[in-house]
């Protein structure tokens, strides 16, 4: 919250609301949108990314086969 306060950082978040999306949410707005998000919308959108068949594994150094399901 605290890098919303400059000037800066106010103009750009001023800019990019105008450019992209037309809405202009004040820091309280967005903290109240990001306090709204519930664990499960976060697990509905993270499954795909990173569920069992899309995760992959690097190893460097001596790694057994039999650790890397522990993984």
């Amino acid at each position: 919250m605290f890098s919303l306060e400059s000037s800066a950082s106010r103009m750009s978040r001023l800019g990019r609301s105008e450019i992209a999306a037309r809405e202009y949410l004040t820091p309280v707005q967005l903290a109240a949108k990001v306090d709204a998000v519930t664990l499960e919308q976060v697990h509905e959108v993270a499954q795909p990314l990173f569920g069992e068949d899309s995760t992959c594994v690097t190893a460097l150094g001596p790694v057994r086969e039999s650790g890397l399901a522990e993984i």
